[in-house]
């Protein structure tokens, strides 16, 4: 049986964590509004904090700790993105107000009962404020960097000040519904919006609608092109846990947008890749949608959305990718035969896993063990000692669910895997190489590894 399919169907029988979507919608929270919403973690205080402007001006603040929904009291409005100032311990949410044809802008800190300014920075002319600000933390900075829809400019926190910045590149100054996160493996805060591009269809030239992506630089945005990426923007949060970007996307059957009618609306960014995931269960797809990272419990959190939605859900995108090396192997004539990942390759879904079997005799024939269990094998309890059968000091460390046969080149060999979509499941594998100098069997063992399938 094909190694994907023996792995397919073994961990389909057994259950595995799957990467979905629960609804959390309890009646007793905050209901839909026609503005977008905001929202971000406070880690000191426990709880996601949710801003709703209800009209201009006029703000509502609301918690969540995973159970209930609390109203905390008014907002600053228009409110704004919101970022953790990780160097001070504040959580930091922009507003902004208009007069006169000047509108100023005012960064806010979360006490956990009430907001309380910054201070005001006046920055150019707009007709009047909007809410569709945005905010990330850049950890390498230290800086919350907070751009201003419309403009080219940014309003950057380093903890003590507030300081308005001009970007020297970047996209065009347009109020189009845009998210921003912190990419913990390119190392930059990353700015998704909503853009327009022209497709031919048929015989008709269009302007669809794109999520395009730029990193930040400190004084502006660099764009990247992912191979793939959706039609419109839903939503966007770091789960800073597992080092990924979570996007929710707005295309919907109806929508005039590329990618429009795909059935799975929940992705994950990774220093300019886009990876689509297909959990069983998802909120439906709007635009506008207020995303967080509950670093506290580990789950993504998202409210609402597209003027008509008023509901709480959360996502938990399951383990991280592991291999951990357990046991001992025994002396064969060229040494110990070891099992290593490598170098940078991990059980992540959606790549090939690749293991390096090294120590083994300069020829021969040579095998890998992949099993399901490291502790039973056919009602035989592992590891079993294989001195009995003569082969002193060596001892079967998983269960043999498929056996299959290395290129021994010089005393080395690898072996590969295609990963599958099932969050949290894990395989053992064991080399076991011929050698007949080693022992009266003529054969040795490796360690055992142990693999763990996810992001």
């Amino acid at each position: 049986m094909n190694i994907v399919r023996l792995l397919l169907t073994f961990l389909l029988s057994v259950g595995c964590f799957a990467q979905a979507w629960v609804d959390r919608t309890n009646g007793n929270g905050p209901g839909p509004t026609w503005t977008r919403p905001s929202m971000g973690f406070d880690p000191v205080r426990g709880h996601s904090v949710l801003v709703q402007n209800l009209s201009q001006g006029n703000g509502q603040t609301w918690t969540w700790d995973g159970v209930s929904w609390v109203n905390r009291g008014p907002a600053p409005g228009s409110f704004g993105g919101m970022a953790w100032h990780a160097a001070t311990q504040q959580l930091v949410g922009i507003s902004s107000s208009s007069s006169m044809g000047l509108t100023t802008y005012t960064l806010n800190t979360w006490t956990g009962t009430a907001w309380t300014s910054l201070g005001n920075v006046a920055a150019g002319s707009a007709s009047w404020p909007n809410d569709f600000q945005v905010g990330a933390y850049d950890p390498v900075r230290q800086e919350s960097v907070f751009r201003l829809s419309g403009t080219q400019q940014a309003l950057i926190y380093n903890g003590s000040t507030v300081s308005l910045r001009t970007m020297v590149s970047g996209p065009t100054a347009q109020s189009v519904p845009e998210a921003m996160a912190w990419d913990p493996v390119a190392q930059r805060v990353v700015l998704a919006r909503n853009e327009f591009m022209q497709q031919l269809i048929g015989s008709t030239w269009l302007y669809l609608s794109v999520v395009r992506f730029y990193e930040w630089s400190g004084f502006g945005w660099n764009v990247r092109y992912p191979q793939v990426t959706p039609g419109l923007l839903g939503g966007m949060a770091t789960d800073t846990q597992r080092n990924r970007i979570v996007l929710f996307d707005g295309d919907g059957p109806t929508s005039q947008t590329l990618g429009a009618n795909q059935p799975y609306h929940t992705w994950t960014y990774s220093n300019g890749s886009l990876t689509q995931l297909s959990p069983p269960l998802s909120p439906t797809p709007r635009e506008n949608a207020a995303m967080t990272f509950d670093s506290n419990r580990g789950v993504i959190v998202l409210f609402g959305g597209s003027s008509n939605y008023g509901d709480t859900w959360e996502l938990d995108l399951g383990p991280m990718a592991s291999f951990n090396s357990y046991g001992n192997g025994c002396v064969g004539s060229r040494g110990i035969p070891t099992i290593t990942p490598v170098a940078g390759s991990l059980p992540r879904i959606g790549s090939t896993f690749t293991l390096q079997v090294s120590n083994l005799p300069l020829s021969g024939p040579a095998f890998l063990a992949i099993g399901f269990s490291d502790t039973d094998y056919g009602g035989t309890p592992l590891p079993l000692d294989l001195g009995v059968i003569g082969a002193p000091g060596c001892n079967l460390l998983c269960a043999v669910d498929g056996l299959y046969g290395l290129t021994n080149v010089l005393g080395s060999a690898t072996w590969s895997i295609n990963i599958p979509n099932i969050p949290g499941g894990r395989f053992f594998n064991q080399a076991i190489p011929f050698d007949p100098t080693a022992s009266p069997l003529g054969l040795t063992t490796s360690n055992g590894g142990h693999s763990i399938l996810g992001l």
